[in-house]
C-alpha cells in the first residue's frame, strides 16, 4: 500500500513537472 501511494505521488509530481 505504502509503495503504491509513494509511486502515485512520484508519478503525479513527474507529470506536473513534465507539463
Amino acid at each position: 500500500c505504502t509503495t503504491v501511494k509513494a509511486g502515485l505521488k512520484l508519478d503525479t509530481t513527474g507529470s506536473k513537472r513534465n507539463q
